[in-house]
């Protein structure tokens, strides 16, 4: 991501042209202008005001909430590991102002996914008070292999 501000001349056009000349069959380079103090990224919504910059979790309109619902047959640590996940992405997107915002609509979210309220919230909590620690690496060494149905829950159990 490359920012040019200030640049109402037009001069990011040839800047874009430069940039895939010298990548022409390897990635192809696009420009977002920011609207209304709003640059989109990835899945970042980057807002620009006096205070700075700040960001929060973007959703394109299309996207439809849908999760692997609660009572699909998965293993439940799939299901707690995906609201972990969308968690940790708050968390690690939103400015402070945005977070609660964020954490609420995860959670209504969820709860029509169908995955209990006690889980959602003890979720959540346990993401809020770990992202207040200082997070040191987990000792020892770490294989990671490939999941083969039968087999993968003889070697988790080694």
């Amino acid at each position: 991501m490359t920012s040019l501000p200030g640049n109402e001349g037009g001069n990011e056009n040839v800047f874009l042209e430069v940039l895939n000349h010298e990548f022409p069959n390897v990635i192809k380079f696009t420009i977002e202008k920011e609207v209304e103090e709003k640059v989109l990224f990835l899945d970042i919504l980057i807002i620009r005001s006096q205070e700075g910059i700040k960001t929060t979790v973007y959703r394109k309109p299309t996207h439809s909430d849908k999760y692997v619902e609660y009572t699909s047959h998965h293993p439940r640590h799939i299901m707690t590991g995906i609201l972990r996940g969308v968690v940790d992405r708050a968390l690690a997107i939103c400015d402070p102002e945005y977070l609660e915002e964020e954490l609420v609509h995860l959670q209504r979210t969820f709860e029509k996914n169908g995955y209990p309220i006690h889980i959602i919230n003890s979720t959540i909590q346990r993401k809020l008070e770990g992202s207040t620690r200082t997070k040191s690496p987990a000792p020892g060494l770490r294989l990671v292999l490939p999941y083969y149905a039968g087999q993968g829950e003889k070697i988790k159990r080694l």
